[in-house]
């Protein structure tokens, strides 16, 4: 689930809010979760070892016919059962950005969809200074797709975009972790 980020005490034993429980509320915070992201975090947290009702329950929703509003209310009851405050939206978009950069550097999705992706958090952060690169990069890539140069990212070209968009990710990912530490 990924690195810690907060520990809450839940019946007596430690419970840790993992990264991908903080993103979930990134998600809910940008109106970018769904369902199968409930029951997948669900499902997730029952393979680490967390076993209570509402969770067991939010595991075995139907896929297809569950709405993001039923899926969530669930997903609130768990956080209610392990005794986990929800963290300000703030935090939860860094840790959701966070997990998104990760998937560049990781190669889990292409470059240039990742760099599309990130764009979306310059622009729900009100282009927060940490942000602005995706903004770049996302011009960059236009431009270049274009057939243009590139004057946000000087040094970009279509044959090593892929490699500039895992390094700014690398570097964003120290950045994020500073500011989640805070």
């Amino acid at each position: 689930a990924g690195s810690v980020a907060t520990r809450h005490r839940s019946a007596g034993k430690d419970v840790t809010m993992s990264y991908s429980t903080t993103a979930m509320f990134g998600k809910r915070a940008m109106s970018q979760i769904t369902a199968e992201d409930y029951i997948d975090w669900a499902v997730e947290m029952l393979e680490q070892g967390y076993d209570f009702r509402q969770l067991r329950i939010l595991a075995v929703l139907d896929r297809k016919t569950t709405s993001r509003l039923e899926a969530g209310d669930y997903f609130l009851r768990c956080m209610k059962e392990l005794n986990l405050p929800a963290p300000d939206s703030e935090k939860a978009i860094l840790a959701y950005a966070r997990e998104a950069a990760q998937e560049i550097v990781e190669e889990n999705i292409p470059a240039r969809k990742g760099v599309r992706n990130m764009f979306k958090f310059c622009l729900a952060t009100d282009y927060d200074h940490d942000f602005v690169i995706w903004l770049e990069l996302d011009d960059a890539l236009d431009l270049l797709i274009e057939g243009e140069d590139s004057y946000s990212y000087e040094s970009a070209t279509l044959e090593n975009f892929d490699s500039i968009a895992k390094l700014e990710a690398e570097k964003f990912i120290g950045v994020m972790n500073q500011r989640l530490a805070l």
